[in-house]
């Protein structure tokens, strides 16, 4: 029990804490739209941080009806795999969905990575013409791009520049902060 409230206060903390592209009221336009080839797809963003920082994980926008188990990872722009969570269980419904790394992966400045979550291909969430305003926040900077495949080594970024709703927890270097463990 005691590791529970631990990991919750954690995750609220870092939640609060960390810089993300979007707000956590901040939601897709269209929230159900069908994958007509029902293929399974990684979809996300390229991003860029202006300082080294964490990545602590990544959330992403679930929408009604869309079932599946979920799995998040952190990339290189060769593709490389650095950091990951498969989530089993946890998520709710719909709307902002976390899954947190194992670890923190620390990233370099000026550096592009892809974040993306795997979608078992029923439908996806997004709002088109997004990335064709930059997304700034922070230390953050992102477009968005769309693969119609499993693989994880060539992103292809798509036509009408839709955003597809994930989202980095990304704490700078410089930002420090101590958790205190209660064990008592």
């Amino acid at each position: 029990m005691k590791t529970l409230i631990a990991l919750l206060c954690l995750l609220s903390s870092i939640n609060a804490f960390a810089d993300s592209f979007f707000t956590p009221t901040t939601a897709p336009v269209n929230t159900y739209a069908v994958n007509p080839a029902n293929t399974q797809q990684q979809i996300g963003a390229k991003f860029s941080a202006s300082a080294p920082g964490f990545v602590y994980g990544l959330r992403w926008w679930k929408t009604t009806g869309e079932t599946g188990n979920h799995a998040v990872a952190l990339l290189s722009t060769a593709g490389a795999l650095l950091a990951s969570n498969s989530l089993t269980e946890g998520e709710t419904a719909s709307g902002w969905q976390v899954a947190m790394f194992t670890t923190p992966y620390l990233i370099a400045a000026d550096t592009d990575y892809y974040i993306v979550r795997h979608s078992n291909g029923q439908s996806l969430s997004y709002t088109a013409n997004v990335a064709a305003i930059d997304i700034n926040n922070m230390h953050l900077y992102a477009g968005s791009f769309y693969q119609n495949t499993t693989s994880t080594t060539t992103f292809v970024p798509n036509a009408n520049a839709s955003g597809y709703f994930v989202d980095v927890m990304y704490v700078p270097k410089s930002r420090t902060f101590i958790l205190i463990p209660n064990d008592q």
